[in-house]
């Protein structure tokens, strides 16, 4: 069990970062503003962070691993490619003033660490070559369709007619 106030420190780390954040790209970002704005010492920022950028990789990682917890059932992908999909679009939907902060329009920033946080929490499960195949394609193509036309209903719809297609040609040719 983690430590209350080392949670709650590392919280408010990360809200003093998003409001931050709000005004200020990352590098006009300080260590003392952070601080200040938190309530710590900068002893306690270093004890967790290397710096601003060092935080910044981390608050996105949180974030990324936040929306994939947030109901994505990743067994669904290869069997009901449909329902994974709208499960995944209201997930993105429903977080995406919170990437568009965080990410900055870093388009291949956010996709790569989507695909990432997916492919770590699917292939743990240890699929089949076709599987993981599949997997990096779709995720790494839906992801950069959704982030850099943004989450709308059309970029929604092409994303899943290109993800259903891909997988049903990849269960064709391998079958």
């Amino acid at each position: 069990m983690a430590d209350i106030r080392v949670e709650k420190t590392l919280k408010a780390i990360r809200e003093a970062y998003l409001e931050e954040k709000k005004t200020k790209s990352i590098a006009e970002i300080k260590v003392y503003e952070l601080c200040n704005r938190a309530r710590i010492n900068k002893s306690t920022f270093y004890k967790y962070y290397l710096d601003v950028y060092d935080l910044a990789e981390k608050v996105e990682e949180q974030v990324v691993e936040e929306i994939l917890n947030g109901g994505m059932d990743l067994s669904q992908l290869m069997t009901d490619t449909k329902a994974f999909l709208d499960v995944a679009a209201e997930e993105l939907s429903k977080n995406y003033a919170l990437l568009a902060l965080v990410f900055d329009n870093r388009v291949e920033r956010e996709a790569s660490v989507f695909e990432k946080h997916l492919l770590k929490k699917y292939l743990n499960g240890a699929p089949s070559k076709q599987e993981e195949m599949v997997i990096r394609f779709c995720i790494g193509g839906a992801s950069r369709v959704l982030t850099q036309s943004g989450v709308s209903k059309e970029s929604v719809a092409l994303a899943r007619r290109m993800v259903i297609g891909i997988i049903g040609k990849i269960k064709e040719f391998t079958a």
